[in-house]
């Protein structure tokens, strides 16, 4: 590998396909080909097998990574059947901190004991759809007067962030 490799600033993946198993690291082809990617600062992120069948199993696929210190990675093993190997993945990311937003929706607070208290006889001999317009408008009615919608508004220190949750999945969630 040139030493155009060893610049700290970029970030690198190589995602291989090889002949050589890692599993099998004692063997000398294994030792140099993970010695030429530690020599340029590049670690293997997969360490289980690719590829297993009843009779063998090969770490032979691997993605080796050189990240800038402010990245973070996850990377691991899909499992999938789609082929003889199994899917391999990497999740690179940015470490630095941004704020978090506060999580707002809106929302009433309904106490179904309204159901039983509202006078319902105004919907006997009336005609067909009558009833249900009726019925509606007197839901609606009684709802907005006894549980107006309310701005929820949760603090960010309270709200569990998984690490696929985007800002933009978030802003989708809170104009829901």
């Amino acid at each position: 590998m040139s030493n155009r490799t060893n610049d700290d600033n970029i970030d690198l993946i190589i995602g291989t396909d090889q002949t050589i198993n890692y599993l099998n690291i004692d063997t000398n082809h294994a030792i140099n080909l993970l010695n030429t990617f530690l020599s340029v600062g590049m670690v293997p992120t997969i360490s289980r097998p690719t590829t297993i069948t009843h009779t063998s199993a090969t770490l032979i696929d691997n993605l080796h990574v050189r990240i800038n210190k402010l990245n973070e990675t996850l990377s691991g093993i899909l499992s999938v059947h789609l082929s003889d190997r199994l899917p391999i993945f990497i999740y690179m990311g940015s470490k630095t901190k941004r704020k978090p937003k506060p999580l707002t929706f809106k929302c009433r607070k309904l106490d179904e004991t309204l159901l039983f208290v509202t006078n319902w006889s105004c919907l006997h001999n009336i005609g067909i759809e009558e009833p249900y317009v009726k019925f509606v408008d007197i839901i609606h009615e009684y709802t907005d007067i006894h549980a107006p919608l309310k701005t929820v508004r949760i603090p960010p220190k309270y709200i569990i962030r998984e690490l696929w949750m985007t800002n933009g999945a978030l802003e989708i969630v809170n104009n829901t």
